[in-house]
């Protein structure tokens, strides 16, 4: 009897082993079949990457046109952050009004004047530029330079680029009396016959409700803080560049 007990046990041992080897593979099958699962599962879900060229090239896609604006420290954006000048400003005022096309640089130098710009015309043409903001001129006459000059440099600046089929938009400029006041009426008057002339695009005065102001310069009282060229952006450039623009 216990022989046959012993043999019992064995067959019973045997069969539990050979229960649980099965148990344990078709455990193991059903984990892979379930892995293999979540993996199709994850290759059929849709990527978010562009499917086609055209996709990519949307998605990749630089501004084709460029604007330079041209001048001295009013447009360097003197003392100040660079996104805080004026043609970092006219960026984002172009991104928000849905003017994506085109990338604004900065070329203004502190100090310049209309003879220096002469000096970095064929620099400047090498940025490809669509449209020139042209605004110098408020130097030559702090320096009391000859005004005839002053108007000889900047035709010269005009035709150049006119002539490179480049739009000039041109900043006029206006100082105080200080020099006398045929000098400043010469001064103030040089721009609208240059405009008138090339057929430019003309800003009257480009610091137009901002010259002068307390809360809209810098403590010289000379060159705009951030809200300052906000505004000349909104009410003097906007007004003038919005017809030249296209989305």
């Amino acid at each position: 009897m216990i022989g046959k007990g012993i043999v019992n046990m064995k067959k019973i041992g045997f069969i539990l082993h050979t229960i649980h080897t099965m148990f344990s593979f078709y455990v193991r099958k059903a984990s892979l079949v379930t892995l293999l699962t979540i993996v199709l599962a994850a290759c059929n879900t849709q990527s978010p990457v562009p499917q086609t060229l055209k996709d990519i090239q949307t998605q990749t896609e630089l501004p084709s046109k460029t604007i330079v604006a041209l001048g001295d420290s009013l447009t360097e954006g003197y003392q100040l952050p660079q996104s805080e000048s004026y043609p970092s400003q006219l960026q984002d005022f172009l991104l928000e009004k849905e003017y994506s096309d085109y990338r604004v640089v900065n070329a203004g130098i502190s100090g310049d004047t209309s003879l220096g710009v002469l000096s970095r015309l064929e620099w400047i043409l090498k940025q490809k530029p669509d449209m020139i903001l042209l605004v110098i001129g408020a130097n030559d006459a702090l320096r009391g330079f000859d005004l005839s000059q002053t108007e000889k440099n900047i035709a010269e600046i005009i035709e150049f680029f006119q002539s490179n089929d480049v739009i000039v938009v041109l900043g006029g400029m206006q100082i105080t009396e200080n020099l006398g006041q045929t000098y400043t009426k010469d001064f103030k008057n040089l721009y609208s016959k240059l405009a008138k002339k090339y057929k430019t695009p003309f800003i009257p005065f480009f610091l137009e409700g901002v010259a002068a102001i307390d809360g809209l310069n810098l403590p010289d009282r000379i060159h705009p803080n951030k809200e300052g060229y906000n505004i000349i952006i909104k009410k003097n450039i906007w007004p003038v560049l919005e017809n030249l623009l296209q989305k």
